[in-house]
């Protein structure tokens, strides 16, 4: 159960609808893995709850509404656009110029390894605890 939706977060963040799902999908995954451990697990649950029955726990809607959707949103955002810019396939890494697709250049590769890096250590840490 998600708190929010990928269409939430497009809207937050402004991007195009026709930005597709997948592309936001692990890292929103992530995002909420964060908000737990933000949060702790009692919370968390409840925050859960009320976002999958709105209207319920009063103080956890405005909470969802007020702070967490922004967080989820930004947080989502922050860490998919190197996948906006460019994915990797069995070729490398390619992005599309007009009709043309045009390999990755280092620099993506950096940031998608700093990306890769940051959420394998969100679930080390989990792992460990």
């Amino acid at each position: 159960m998600s708190i929010i939706t990928i269409a939430t977060v497009k809207a937050t963040v402004g991007t195009a609808d026709t930005v597709e799902e997948r592309k936001f999908l692990p890292f929103y995954n992530s995002s909420e893995r964060t908000l737990n451990r933000i949060l702790g697990d009692t919370l968390f649950a409840r925050i859960v709850a009320a976002a999958a029955d709105p209207g319920t726990d009063v103080p956890a809607d405005d909470l969802i509404d007020e702070f967490i959707k922004g967080f989820l949103s930004w947080f989502t955002y922050q860490r998919s656009l190197t996948r906006m810019y460019a994915e990797p396939d069995r070729n490398g890494a390619h992005y599309k110029n007009d009709s043309n697709t045009v390999q990755a250049d280092t620099r993506w590769l950096d940031q998608e390894k700093k990306v890769a890096g940051e959420m394998r250590d969100q679930f080390q840490q989990d792992l460990i605890d």
